[in-house]
């Protein structure tokens, strides 16, 4: 019994090992398999990550390429939009140096045409106050011998004509006149008094030329040019405007002074009056024997220098 006992056991002994030995070889065969399908996996994965590492790459040379080209035509663009602005700005610059060129030139001929006309204008005006001054001076010839015919021929009634010019000249009553403005304070009366003063005529050169003043009251500060007319015109207003404007030089001790005007006269045309306000003269009207302000309510003389 116990030999067949042992035997039975090494029987079943050698069943369990050769069953051992089965499946240790199938576990050998399955591991064997799977280490060859995952090498096979791994082999293929990365084949598949080479060839997609592959086709990102060529994606990515693509895409640099593509980019480097943009950028190629970007720059290419840009710098031509450069140079075409470059060249704009220096053809408005150009045209800009070209206008300003041409604005100074157009200006200089501009004041030399100006300076030319004024030129031509002092000469005009010199040349018409040469005549106005001529013509004045022979009515006032042909006045001073009409009055000096007169006073012979009517003996006594000469008189008369004379109170009329003694009015004109009254020196009390015309510095009472102007004393009543305001900043106006006059003490002394002058008649009929002549200078000389130099000046330049239109070519340059240094000439003395006349001034003559019927009148003038002055003060400390203030001076009163007078101008006597027996009949006051515009002419003549215009001619005593513009001679008031060489006062000082004829008369440098009154450089310190306001300087106004007044006309006196015994009769005058309404734009002569109208002018003579306007500039902002006294007006004087005779009456002989008195003498009165004819200028309107509410007058105020002007300084004329």
């Amino acid at each position: 019994q116990l030999a067949a006992d042992k035997a039975k056991w090494e029987q079943q002994l050698a069943e369990d090992k050769a069953e051992d030995e089965k499946r240790q070889a199938e576990w050998e065969q399955q591991r064997a398999d799977d280490k060859a399908k995952w090498e096979q996996q791994l082999a293929d994965d990365r084949a598949k990550w080479e060839q997609q590492l592959a086709a990102d790459k060529a994606e990515d040379e693509k895409r640099q390429t593509e980019w480097e080209q943009q950028l190629a035509a970007d720059k290419a663009k840009w710098e031509q939009q450069l140079a075409e602005d470059k060249a704009e700005d220096e053809k408005r610059q150009a045209e800009w140096e070209q206008q300003r060129a041409d604005d100074k030139a157009k200006w200089e001929q501009q004041l030399a045409d100006d300076k030319a006309e004024d030129e031509k204008r002092q000469t005009e005006w010199e040349r018409q106050r040469a005549e106005d001054r001529s013509k004045d001076e022979k009515r006032q010839a042909e006045w001073d011998n009409r009055f000096a015919n007169i006073c012979d021929q009517v003996g006594g009634q000469g008189s008369a004509i004379g109170d009329i010019t003694e009015a004109m000249t009254v020196s009390d009553n015309i510095i009472d006149l102007v004393n009543k403005f305001e900043g106006i304070k006059v003490t002394n009366f002058a008649f009929n008094a002549r200078k000389k003063y130099r000046s330049k005529d239109s070519k340059g050169n240094t000439i003395l030329r006349p001034f003559e003043i019927d009148g003038l009251v002055d003060g400390k500060r203030v001076a009163v040019v007078i101008e006597a007319k027996t009949s006051l015109t515009t002419d003549y207003v215009k001619n005593f405007l513009a001679k008031l404007a060489n006062f000082k030089n004829a008369y440098p001790e009154h450089k310190h002074k306001d300087v106004y005007g007044a006309v006196t006269f015994v009769r005058a045309d309404e734009q002569a009056l109208v002018l003579s306000e306007q500039h902002g003269l006294f007006i004087i009207r005779t009456s002989p024997p008195d003498v009165e302000l004819a200028n309107n309510e509410g007058f105020k003389p002007v300084k004329v220098i």
